[in-house]
């Protein structure tokens, strides 16, 4: 029987059971042997996953998983205190959360190692322990990310009861320490990330809200955190149709005097291709989204209906029309917007992406080369429009 190795990687195994398919298919004796030997009852046939599998019990595993599984077993009982903390540090945020779980069921005193690992574990007696020690390290930067402590604990989202029930405490102990409530770190793309930006949550990908988020917000403001933040406005903007977090930030700038900041032109802009003021480019995406709530909210507060995307520069009733927004694009109407009247390869996809058959007949009477254009079809294909495509292939498109 083979034996598992401190040296032992899951990728290395991966690779060998590739390479031991590949003999096999190109009909060597020897890895025909080798696999009825390690698994009399292997299919005549086997795929990737049956050469896993016996290549698992080669290693007296009752399987790839129980074999995956060992192997993280074994990585975790060998790594050090740093190499610890920072496995847990880097899945509590961007990683495994599944894996930051199983470092805490096997290593325990994971959760101790550091100041930041008891933040991201809620351990608030080590935490205040930590810092009556050395007030200092509430502003070190720490850990695989190199973030002040407050960072990890706005961004951690570890499913503990304890980080849930005690984050704000912990939040309250950093900052009478010291810790700044305006610090951040850079995506790597010229984004500004803040605390506030990691409590509030969403954007990409979907983060998660932190469990304490509201009361979180109010003290990191309270603390003197900047409430207009560009990266969380942006983050909610692409998510859902709800306006909790444009209203607590909109009000913490009306009472600091700042409200301008949502309605001048800004330096660098918020995104897009073309400098819009902050609520005029949240409305184009409230448009794509078609956020009904959000984009009435938007305009009651400056954004202009009649104003353009700032990434297709198309106006956004038009964009409405295009993405198959019809909601979106009669509710604009009401909020002001001029209609708009589209033709050529835009009014073809906006009239399939609405089932108007006979519109969109019209166009390609006068027009056949919209129907070579693949963006109506692509268009139709990622809104999941299956009505769509029916139609555009029954007008001709290929």
């Amino acid at each position: 029987m083979r034996q598992l190795t401190p040296k032992t990687q899951l990728a290395t195994l991966r690779t060998e059971a590739k390479r031991w398919l590949k003999a096999f298919r190109d009909g060597d004796t020897q890895a025909n042997a080798r696999l009825k030997a390690a698994w009399p009852k292997a299919p005549d046939a086997p795929v990737l996953r049956d050469i896993q599998h016996a290549l698992a019990l080669e290693y007296g595993q009752a399987g790839w998983q129980a074999l995956s599984e060992t192997l993280a077993q074994n990585l975790l009982a060998a790594l050090g205190e740093q190499d610890l903390a920072d496995q847990l540090l880097q899945h509590a945020w961007n990683g495994d959360l599944a894996m930051a779980r199983r470092v805490l069921e096997r290593r325990p005193e994971a959760a101790r190692i550091n100041l930041a690992t008891a933040i991201v574990t809620g351990d608030l007696a080590e935490v205040r322990r930590r810092l009556a020690a050395n007030p200092a390290q509430a502003r070190e930067k720490t850990g695989p990310h190199q973030w002040e402590p407050l960072l990890y604990l706005c961004y951690a989202h570890l499913p503990l009861p304890a980080f849930a029930e005690l984050s704000l405490e912990i939040a309250r102990a950093l900052l009478e320490a010291g810790a700044d409530p305006k610090a951040e770190f850079n995506d790597g793309w010229d984004n500004s990330f803040t605390c506030l930006t990691g409590v509030i949550g969403q954007g990409e990908g979907v983060r998660p809200t932190h469990p304490r988020a509201v009361e979180m917000a109010e003290l990191l403001i309270a603390a003197g955190a900047d409430p207009f933040d560009g990266q969380a406005l942006y983050n909610t903007s692409i998510v859902a149709d709800d306006v909790l977090w444009n209203d607590l930030l909109w009000r913490h700038c009306e009472a600091r005097g700042t409200l301008g900041r949502w309605r001048d032109l800004p330096n660098p802009s918020i995104g897009g291709n073309i400098p819009l003021s902050v609520v005029d480019y949240l409305l184009g995406n409230a448009v794509i989204f078609g956020h009904i709530r959000r984009a009435t909210w938007l305009v009651e507060r400056g954004a202009n209906p009649n104003g353009v995307n700032a990434y297709s520069r198309r106006a956004h009733h038009a964009n409405a029309q295009v993405l198959g927004r019809t909601q979106m694009a009669e509710h604009l109407v009401s909020l002001g917007a001029m209609p708009v009247v589209l033709d050529g390869l835009e009014g073809f996809q906006a009239a399939a992406m609405a089932l108007d058959e006979a519109r969109a007949r019209e166009i390609a009477g006068r027009m056949p080369m919209v129907l070579q254009s693949p963006h109506a079809l692509m268009q139709a294909a990622e809104a999941n429009r299956a009505d769509v495509i029916r139609l555009l292939l029954d007008l001709g498109v290929p």
